[in-house]
């Protein structure tokens, strides 16, 4: 099922979310708790593959290997690259290029 496989991180960014930080993690359903990689954190996010390695090389225990967004248009471009040349649309452009 779908909700397996759900996993809930938070994003704590403040001082506040910090020094609260044991009873943010206490709240049931939440998986995990994410801190930017300027903070004192163990995991990282990042869409370079090799980045990545070396990140968990280094001895962190979370590093997020992709952003869903960026996942879904190197997807679509695939697709569209299957069928450039055989009728394809052309690809939009400029600001309305996500609507």
């Amino acid at each position: 099922m779908a909700n397996d496989e759900v996993c809930l991180l938070l994003q704590a960014e403040t001082v506040t979310a910090l020094k609260n930080l044991e009873a943010i993690c206490a709240v049931d359903g939440v998986h995990g708790v994410f801190i930017g990689p300027a903070d004192p954190a163990a995991g990282t996010l990042t869409s370079d593959p090799a980045l990545a390695r070396r990140y968990l090389d280094l001895g962190c225990t979370f590093v997020a290997v992709g952003v869903d967004m960026l996942m879904f248009v190197n997807a679509a471009r695939r697709l569209r690259g299957q069928f450039a040349g055989a009728g394809a649309a052309p690809a939009a452009s400029g600001p309305s290029a996500a609507y």
